[in-house]
């Protein structure tokens, strides 16, 4: 599950507290939506003590299948495993020495768990090779391995792969997939592990040669430099391919980064592709000189994913925001209520470092993803506007559909939809993002061509904050439990904290 940054009140909110953004639906329509907003504002704020806790160093957030909590834990010096626990109990049932193969150190560590075609869920991980040592000429080398995740019991073992990418769940929602070599000399295909016959082959529902996938649905963008294009192929057979340019805006590129959203039941697609920075300012920042960087050049889209027909766009826009409205398992990727940061400006770099912005503005806006509308909008303070722009604002965690933006009279917590909001409290407590986790853990290649140990990281601890993103040392609520944890049933939350993997119990009712 996605975790969304924003912020959740921990309060019940009296309905003369709320605000709303207005709309041009009639009065009886208005005031449902905003009785329905003002309900989606109201959170728990009953305090909550943890029903167990494992105290592991962990490496990240815990994926959970069954009553089984799976997570990544810090073990031997600089070595990783991968644990399962029973959620009732906090009781470790199972562990396996976990690698992340030859994998970039940009990727993020996390449990994978994918089924077969008949619903069967699997751990699927690389294992490492034993012995752990940079002088070990098998190093990178790394079987795939299947795992029962209630007992840790070995399902299947392939032959050793060159991973250069993470391990995921394929495409159709089947089976585990990865883009890998079986060694030197050999080249690296699209493998398919099919977790019901324990078979590893190149996926022949993957991508045809030279193409990389960019969003779910089939959507990729191709290797060649220049002429790169856009498309999507489905079931082998290639729909449509466009310019990049003339989908995502001049001088946008795959290679500055993309992130997408596909909406299966409409098939739409919308995101960004790409910085629209010319060649000759890109220049500047790779040879560490001054520059200044027009925050336009920051483009959404929306196009259809049937035909590439460009459906909207719009310029200086920057994703993620402080929240991602509606993420609800049934919201298509977080895209049927969604919120954008809509920003102006010019930001200056010298010698690579940003200087404090000035002359910006950061709008946080809620709009219609199928037209490209804005339905409301909260201008940030300046302050808060700066530290967004910078990257230092508070990482803090709120419920599907709602966000905080910090305005000039303080901050308020937002109901995505509507645009109704309610003023926050210097006593309520969130779910934040806290320190993230790190291991040293060797890689297979630098600069130099010399083996070296390199800090991987998973997923940020959560703990506690105050609305200005100050941990605090206090138990927990039900609405910060909820907003921040993974679930197991309805009553059981399970989350990775600085004190290790905590498991907590909530009230029913």
């Amino acid at each position: 599950m996605k975790k969304i940054i924003g912020v959740v009140v921990g309060t019940m909110l009296a309905a003369t507290g709320c605000t709303s953004a207005g709309s041009d639906d009639g009065e009886d329509k208005k005031d449902a939506a905003a009785k329905a907003a003002a309900k989606q504002l109201t959170r728990d704020a009953t305090t909550v003590k943890p029903a167990w806790t494992v105290k592991q160093k962990m490496l990240g957030q815990p994926e959970v299948v069954g009553r089984t909590a799976v997570a990544i834990v810090k073990a031997r010096q600089n070595e990783l495993d991968l644990i399962g626990v029973d959620t009732a109990t906090g009781t470790v049932t199972w562990k396996h020495p976990y690698s992340p193969g030859a994998q970039a150190p940009g990727y993020a560590l996390s449990p994978v768990i994918s089924q077969d075609k008949n619903g069967t869920a699997s751990v699927v991980l690389l294992e490492p090779p034993r012995p752990l040592s940079l002088d070990n000429p098998g190093y990178w080398l790394t079987p795939i391995v299947a795992l029962d995740p209630a007992t840790g019991k070995e399902r299947f073992r392939t032959r050793n792969v060159l991973a250069a990418v993470p391990l995921e769940e394929c495409d159709d929602e089947v089976d585990a997939c990865l883009r890998a070599s079986y060694g030197s000399g050999t080249d690296y295909q699209n493998l398919r592990l099919d977790l019901e016959t324990g078979r590893l082959a190149v996926d022949r529902d993957g991508l045809a040669a030279n193409r990389r996938s960019i969003a779910d649905g089939g959507l990729f963008s191709t290797d060649d430099r220049p002429g790169e294009l856009i498309g999507v192929e489905r079931d082998g057979k290639t729909l449509w391919t466009t310019p990049v340019e003339e989908l995502a805006g001049k001088h946008h590129t795959s290679d500055t980064g993309w992130s997408v959203d596909w909406d299966e039941k409409t098939d739409r697609y919308t995101g960004y592709i790409g910085i629209g920075m010319p060649k000759t300012v890109k220049d500047r920042a790779a040879a560490g000189k001054s520059y200044d960087f027009d925050l336009a050049w920051r483009t959404q889209m929306s196009f259809d994913g049937r035909t590439g027909e460009l459906i909207w766009r719009k310029d200086g826009v920057r994703k993620p925001c402080l929240g991602e409205g509606d993420d609800s398992d049934d919201s298509d990727n977080a895209t049927r209520d969604p919120v954008r940061c809509a920003v102006s400006g010019t930001l200056h770099f010298v010698k690579g470092k940003l200087r404090t912005p000035s002359g910006t503005s950061v709008t946080v806006q809620g709009y219609d993803p199928v037209t490209g509308r804005t339905r409301w909008s909260a201008p940030l303070d300046q302050d808060a506007a700066h530290a967004f722009l910078q990257g230092d604002n508070a990482d803090l965690t709120t419920a599907p559909g709602t966000l905080v933006v910090p305005t000039a009279k303080g901050p308020r917590l937002y109901e995505a939809r509507t645009g109704t909001s309610v003023a926050m409290s210097t006593d309520d407590l969130f779910a934040c993002e806290g320190k993230t986790a790190t291991i040293k853990y060797v890689i297979p290649f630098d600069a130099g061509g010399e083996n070296e140990n390199r800090e991987r990281y998973g997923d940020p601890m959560i703990e506690q904050c105050s609305p200005d993103g100050t941990v605090v040392d206090r138990p927990m609520t039900v609405a910060t439990v909820k907003d921040s944890a993974q679930k197991v049933d309805s009553s059981t939350y399970v989350l990775s904290r600085s004190s290790g993997l905590v498991g907590y119990t909530l009230p029913k009712g």
